[in-house]
């Protein structure tokens, strides 16, 4: 996967949802599965430096795969970019 294809497909998965973005890239025969773009886009994350947490934070949770893997992110108020995505969205993971 080039780097030009991989900025694509993060950039349309965030813009719309990962489910979506698959489906645009199979109708422009570019193979890829909803599954394939969330894995991209947690590497990606992963690479990123980490943020400071400011002193107000917005908390939700979010479905990776609808009634199968849940994660709670958490957002600065401030600047409005995440902080951390966690496995989980049970308040036991978030108190860790």
């Amino acid at each position: 996967m080039t780097d030009l294809f991989t900025d694509f497909i993060c950039t349309l998965a965030l813009e719309i949802s990962c489910e979506s973005c698959s489906r645009i890239c199979k109708a422009m025969d570019l193979k890829t599965s909803g599954d394939s773009v969330i894995r991209l886009l947690t590497k990606r994350y992963k690479l990123q430096e980490e943020n400071k947490c400011g002193s107000v934070i917005g908390v939700d949770d979010l479905a990776f795969k609808k009634r199968y893997t849940y994660g709670t992110i958490i957002v600065d108020e401030a600047t409005h970019k995440p902080v951390a995505i966690l496995d989980g969205r049970d308040g036991s993971t978030l108190k860790e």
